[in-house]
């Protein structure tokens, strides 16, 4: 029965280390890897900023253009529309006879 116990503590032992230096490996693969995505990164905003900086200057036309489009979408002044007594709209001067 000491050959058994000793044999389930064994394997429990060798399963730990093996899971331990698998977990290891884990860690150390993921911190390659986020040190090769930060560097991809890296290069792509070297790449965008580099393409920003050999475009030419905006048209002063379509400068307008597109400052007089994004007034168009600013958020409306919303009235309530007052019905009187009757049920049809009016204005609220006149909902109070």
């Amino acid at each position: 029965m000491d050959a058994v116990l000793v044999a389930i503590v064994l394997h429990g032992l060798l399963t730990g280390a093996g899971l331990v230096w698998g977990l290891s490996l884990l860690h150390q693969r993921m911190i390659e890897s986020i040190d090769d995505l930060d560097g991809s990164i890296a290069q792509a905003i070297e790449a965008v900023i580099g393409g920003v900086q050999d475009m030419e200057p905006v048209n002063p036309i379509q400068q307008a253009l597109a400052a007089y489009i994004s007034q168009q979408f600013e958020q409306p002044v919303i009235t309530a529309q007052v019905r009187d007594v009757g049920g049809k709209f009016s204005d609220e001067k006149n909902n109070n006879a």
